[in-house]
């Protein structure tokens, strides 16, 4: 695809979306959608409306973004068809992707995921603002949440870094579970085709989180710093939690508790594959699959340096603010807290013993 017909897929595909969620937004609401023209790679949310008003929203996605995502999903499918053998040694076990995908044409594969990645963005920012991020962290001020990586807002305190991060958590959480019920809803009757889609999300997801930042691949800061959390960290925290939502609903046939536990592994780890694969593309290496060993896995962040000092931060904050995000979520949206990010009792214990 030339960057005109990745622009006009990206439109269409958002574009739809945001129709189809107007209904949420009453008479006197609204969802915009905005394209901005220019190679940069970003997209943001921004609140044209007062918490007592009426949700007057904007989603704002750059040429830029539409564009490097599509391309890094495909440099990564391309590398993987390149090299699947000395991959598939390297990837501690795991079945190759062509199990999963057949002889799918690269172009379809890329297709996919990025229409999985592309919608999963566009909710992210929708979590912004569904949930009332903007309140929280500007109250009565007009502000925006931008996906570009702050690192260099080094200003930020510890407490500031932690409820920017703990909301993008949220943000991303909010986007996982609509992904989910998106590819719920075109392939509940055919368990096959969405454990396929499933594996075509995580790969899309994992080269977008990565897509916004140079950050190293593996880093986690004992505490949180700038405006958005560890890459790695996003990816390992959210994924799991797809497949466990549709371990809870049982959509896919003759899946025991196991089988599950299996496809949790097994996508995570090629998403971490996958992503591992375009970051070092991104730092100009020629043999990505040269750098990876054992250490790349589907690893639990409370596991990863730094991890359970990290995740006591941000648990922390979200004890103090989801109510909050709840109360939001029913008032503008109809839903649930099972689009709230939420930390089972038992993954608490885990991260705060000693």
């Amino acid at each position: 695809m030339d960057d005109t017909e990745i622009i006009d897929l990206a439109t269409r595909t958002l574009e739809a979306i945001a129709d189809d969620l107007q209904a949420s937004y009453g008479e006197d609401g609204r969802l915009d959608l905005r394209w901005i023209p220019t190679l940069e790679v970003n997209a943001h949310a921004r609140s044209l409306s007062h918490q007592d008003q009426p949700p007057i929203h904007e989603i704002a996605v750059t040429y830029g973004l539409a564009i490097a995502l599509y391309k890094n999903i495909e440099d990564v499918f391309i590398f993987i068809d390149a090299n699947q053998a000395d991959l598939s040694e390297k990837q501690l076990g795991l079945r190759p992707l062509k199990e999963f995908f057949g002889n799918s044409k690269i172009s379809n594969l890329t297709r996919n995921s990025y229409l999985s990645a592309l919608t999963w963005v566009f909710f992210h920012e929708l979590g912004h603002l569904k949930q009332g991020h903007l309140n929280i962290t500007h109250p009565n001020l007009f502000h925006q949440f931008s996906e570009s990586y702050s690192l260099s807002e080094n200003n930020l305190a510890t407490d500031q870094s932690a409820l920017s991060h703990c909301l993008e958590l949220a943000a991303d959480f909010f986007a996982t579970m609509h992904v989910s019920d998106e590819l719920l809803r075109h392939f509940f009757k055919e368990p096959p085709e969405l454990e396929k889609a499933i594996a075509s999300f995580f790969i899309g997801v994992s080269v977008a989180i990565y897509t916004f930042t140079d950050i190293d691949f593996e880093a986690i800061p004992q505490h949180p710093e700038g405006s958005h959390p560890p890459p790695i960290l996003r990816l390992e925290m959210m994924l799991p939690r797809a497949v466990e939502y549709f371990s809870y609903l049982k959509v896919l046939n003759g899946y025991t508790k196991e089988k599950y536990y299996d496809l949790v592994y097994l996508c995570t780890l090629n998403a971490n594959v996958c992503a591992h694969i375009r970051w070092h593309i991104q730092e100009g290496e020629e043999s990505p699959s040269l750098n990876i060993n054992e250490n790349l896995s589907a690893t639990p962040p409370h596991l990863r340096p730094n991890g359970k000092s990290y995740l006591r931060d941000i648990i922390q904050v979200l004890d103090e603010i989801r109510p909050i995000l709840v109360s939001n979520m029913s008032n503008s949206y109809h839903k649930d807290s099972t689009y709230v990010l939420s930390i089972t009792k038992a993954y608490r214990e885990i991260v705060f013993e000693d």
